[in-house]
């Protein structure tokens, strides 16, 4: 293998064996133009993944390069240091319980990026899919523009799939609040954006599965909006506050939807509120406003509409 290779793979796994053969073996299926190279942290997993693992590196190596952790670093430092690992100009990035579909996915986006000097980051429309195979949704579910920036990731949240992503190989450090989240997509997307626009080519190409064992589902939602709004009050000390009303506005929703669900419903609205007069004016801002000034409404409108707005 070319010892620079034109892509690199990056797939963090933690005791995922019932989907981590099908995530490898989805990449190792690309077919590209160029030398690609599959870069894998194991964060120390407990259960069958390492043997796998050690299958398909014995198999595909030396494209696979698995790096086992000696403890358990979390989401955010395995992360780091398995995209330090990668060696490529372009990083993929595809985590071990998701799988990429379409052959053609690396030669795409390297296209792309090859061809657009002024883009840090390419990504695509993924499938949703429920552990027992059945297609949920599309991401994004709605029209996205063919080019965007990182204010409207703040504006929007998180709208690129992981499982979607290749960036541009530009960050090769990591503040040290990084390590500390256990939210570490949106925040790379920002610090990647700030280098670049952000391009969409509309083609499915991927799977993010739904299931049980997902990052999130074993911590309650008080921790989630807790851990959300920790990463938001990083982001703001990192862009050393010059969208401090944007962010302070959507990180208060979060609390207002929170608080207003177990009841504190005074508390709730005085958020909400921050929420409403902040920037940017979208569905969200909306539902603020119900909250904060006609909280029956809001009440009634969620129950139309329940998925998250």
């Amino acid at each position: 293998m070319n010892p620079s290779p034109a892509v690199s793979v990056c797939i963090i796994t933690y005791n995922q064996a019932a989907y981590i053969r099908q995530a490898v073996e989805s990449a190792i299926a690309q077919k590209t133009s160029f030398d690609y190279e599959i870069v894998v942290g194991d964060d120390q997993s407990t259960d069958a993944t390492p043997t796998i693992l050690g299958e398909l590196e014995r198999a595909h190596g030396p494209k696979l390069r698995v790096f086992r952790r000696d403890a358990n670093l979390g989401v955010t430092r395995n992360l780091a240091e398995t995209l330090q690992a990668c060696r490529a100009r372009y990083v993929a990035l595809l985590e071990g319980d998701d799988y990429w579909t379409d052959p053609r996915k690396l030669q795409l986006q390297h296209d792309f990026l090859e061809s657009h000097a002024d883009h840090a980051i390419v990504f695509h429309r993924v499938e949703v899919r429920g552990a027992d195979g059945s297609l949920r949704r599309l991401l994004p579910a709605r029209r996205v523009a063919k080019r965007a920036r990182m204010t409207d990731l703040l504006e929007r949240g998180n709208f690129i799939p992981t499982v979607s992503v290749m960036y541009r190989h530009q960050i090769r450090e990591f503040p040290e609040w990084f390590y500390s989240l256990r939210i570490g997509d949106l925040p790379l997307n920002v610090m990647q954006a700030q280098l670049g626009d952000i391009g969409f080519i509309d083609r499915v190409m991927a799977v993010y599965r739904l299931h049980e064992g997902g990052t999130f589902s074993t911590i309650g939602n008080a921790q989630r909006v807790e851990q959300v709004v920790k990463m938001y009050t990083h982001l703001n000390d990192h862009l050393e506050r010059r969208y401090d009303r944007l962010i302070t506005g959507v990180s208060s929703y979060w609390r207002a939807v929170e608080l207003f669900s177990r009841g504190e419903e005074r508390e709730a609205r005085g958020y909400a509120r921050l929420r409403f007069a902040a920037p940017p004016t979208n569905r969200q801002r909306f539902m603020a406003g119900l909250m904060a000034y006609a909280p029956r409404l809001y009440l009634a409108v969620r129950r139309l509409y329940p998925a998250p707005t």
